[in-house]
Formats: C-alpha cells, structure tokens, sequence
C-alpha cells in the first residue's frame, strides 16, 4: 500500500464549529423561552437564560481560543506548529463529516490540542489531507486498544 504523498493545511477557526454553537444556542433559547412561558416560579423563569448565556459564552470563548497553525504530513509522520520542539505522537480522527474532521493531536510530551479542519470537497489539497488523515489510522498504535485478539478471553 502506498503512503499518500505529503500535504500541509493551515487551520483556524471552523466557521462549521461557529454554526453548531450558534444552532445548539438557538435551541436551547427555544427551550429555555418555553420553561419559563410555563414555570410559575418568578426566580425559575431566569435559570435556563441565566444557564444559556453561560453555555454560549463558554462555547464561544473555546472557539475563539481555538488552535491556529499548520498541519503538516511529511509522508510518515504529523507535525504541528503548536509542537515545535516534538512531533505528534498521535493524530486521532475523531469526527469525519467528509467536508469538516475533528482531530485529536497528542505530543510525544503528552501536549493535547483538538484540531476543526475543514476544507471544500472539490479542493485537491483537502482530499490529499483526508488520504493521509484516514491512512495514517490504520499506522498509528492505539493508546488504548485491545492487548488480545477478539474472541479470546483478556488476561486478568
């Protein structure tokens, strides 16, 4: 199986990440109007503002500290920019709509950053990126997996 070729892909913030937070605001805005329509209890009617207010503010402060830099396959291996002293360890796919992956890089000194990239699908450069997102899956040990074939009993 051939390796797919290098490929670079400069991230930011995820305008796809910024419509989630704002669709899943306008929800629970619906649902906190809706229990305060029908709570009788004057200080209950606030809570669900008061908790919604606090989620958008949360979810928009991570999206405005979210990562920016370079991701960067050299053929065999993950660098970040965030990582200058160490390569990545592990690059984990762990959403895949096709057009917007949500990855997990993890440093050989154990540093996490959480990584929206997006891309158009008739782009070269982000089907080139999504070859060697999904390729490097199949070469990367699991932190944590199965010590046995399936079918057998795990050692105590």
């Amino acid at each position: 199986m051939h390796r797919p070729p290098a490929v670079s892909h400069t991230v930011g913030r995820s305008p796809w990440q910024l419509g989630v937070i704002a669709a899943l605001a306008g929800l629970a805005l619906l649902a906190a109007t809706q229990l305060a329509l029908f709570n009788s209890v004057l200080g209950a009617r606030w809570a669900p503002f008061l908790a919604l207010v606090m989620c958008s503010a949360l979810a928009l402060a991570g999206w405005m500290r979210s990562p920016r830099g370079t991701l960067q396959w050299d053929g065999q291996h993950w660098l970040w920019s965030g990582f200058p002293e160490t390569p990545v360890r592990q690059a984990l796919l762990v959403l895949d709509f096709q057009g917007v992956m949500l990855l997990k890089a993890t440093s050989d000194l154990g540093d996490v950053v959480w990584l929206w990239l997006q891309g158009r699908m008739d782009d070269t450069q982000w089907r080139s990126l999504r070859r060697a997102v999904v390729s490097s899956q199949a070469s990367q040990a699991p932190s944590e997996g199965l010590s046995h074939k399936p079918g057998e009993e795990a050692a105590p």
